[in-house]
């Protein structure tokens, strides 16, 4: 339980949580800095604020426990169609580097020291670095683009959609040398990257305090001060090249080696030998369910070869079917990526390369989130 603060204790100009505000709105320029998404204890969700003012009067109805402000504005409403645009350039890196990810305090400050080195020698950067009561937050502004407009990033040369987002996510995972936090990197989306605001408290460390504010345990902290200098984005635009091509030349290595697989379940060839249509019960389960998590996944390497190569349906119909399963699980969590584009991509893929389903006892080790999902369901 969180103590209430009383009123004496807060006003609409707390003069840290203000100067917190002002110092992170300083680098999320020269973009439009209103109308944003800022996140409070009190509200647990985003809201859309227009003025600093309006974001400081949430900031005070939550007592200034997790105040937060987006990195990013709000997507445009009309988004670019080429190559699943986003319309957003990556103009923003952040790392969260959690404290309990590490067995000892040593090892916690070699990785932070680590990441800081990367960054000097990748992008001759100097990045913000924010304490937030239980880690830190390195937070990097960027001379950047929209990724999608460049025929490099296009689904035909890297086979990926949202590469901006993925560039968010690589660069975390990059110049973190693989230790920031998991759990981040992989929902990181322009949409959820919420920064601290220094000044404010986490109510998670005021929680551990027996609910007691306190400057040393519960305040987020800036360590040291962004430069103000913004690295050009080419300057990590090859080596992120080339991993996502190095990731397609790793996928279609898998899918030759899942082919083979399948051949010695459904014969010596793949499409030149029919297949009598049937069904796979924990497949059929699936499309009976709304799941929140994975739907990429699903469509790509179950659903899309399930119903083209093995229940042998015309793509339309195929495609028919998967669109009426996202529309449910959008009904249980917002699809977040462009759902027509990417069942014609993996239905025609499925067609053309003629793979099946991953196996449910190989679905165990290859994903084994989705594994334990489907199987407690």
């Amino acid at each position: 339980m969180i103590t209430s603060i009383t009123e004496s204790r807060i006003n609409s100009t707390n003069p840290k949580v203000q100067y917190g505000l002002e110092f992170m709105l300083k680098q999320l320029a020269p973009v439009p800095l209103f109308p944003r998404n800022i996140m409070t204890h009190r509200l647990g969700r985003q809201i859309l604020v227009h003025s600093r003012e309006e974001a400081m009067r949430y900031y005070k109805e939550s007592e200034f426990l997790d105040c937060r402000i987006s990195a990013y504005p709000p997507q445009p409403s009309t988004l670019s169609t080429k190559y699943l645009g986003n319309g957003l350039a990556p103009n923003l890196i952040m790392i969260d580097i959690d404290n309990s990810r590490f067995t000892t305090k040593q090892a916690f400050e070699l990785a932070v020291s680590k990441i800081l080195k990367n960054f000097g020698a990748e992008l001759n950067g100097k990045p913000t670095m924010i304490w937030s009561g239980n880690g830190c937050h390195i937070i990097q502004p960027m001379a950047a683009f929209v990724l999608e407009e460049l025929d490099l990033f296009s689904p035909a040369v890297i086979s990926t959609d949202q590469p901006s987002v993925k560039f968010l996510r690589w660069t975390e995972e990059y110049l973190s040398s693989g230790k920031s936090d998991p759990a981040h990197n992989k929902t990181l989306s322009f949409g959820n990257c919420m920064l601290r605001v220094p000044g404010s408290h986490n109510s998670k460390c005021v929680r551990a305090n027996n609910g007691v504010l306190d400057e040393a345990k519960t305040v987020v902290k800036i360590i040291h001060e962004w430069d103000g200098h913004r690295p050009s984005i080419m300057l990590l635009i090859g080596s992120f090249h080339a991993s996502l091509v190095d990731r397609k030349i790793k996928q279609n290595q898998r899918d030759r080696k899942q082919q083979r697989r399948q051949r010695q379940v459904y014969g010596s060839t793949m499409m030149t030998t029919p297949v009598r249509p049937g069904t796979i019960s924990w497949i059929e389960k699936l499309l009976t369910m709304s799941i929140s998590d994975n739907r990429k996944y699903c469509i790509w390497r179950i659903l899309a070869p399930y119903l083209i190569n093995v229940r042998r349906f015309q793509d339309e119909k195929a495609s028919y079917i998967i669109r009426e399963w996202l529309e449910k699980c959008d009904s249980v969590k917002r699809v977040s990526f462009d759902g027509l584009s990417r069942i014609r991509y993996d239905i025609q893929s499925a067609r053309k390369k003629g793979f099946y389903p991953i196996g449910w006892n190989e679905l165990k080790t290859e994903n084994k989130e989705l594994f334990k999902f489907l199987k407690n369901a």
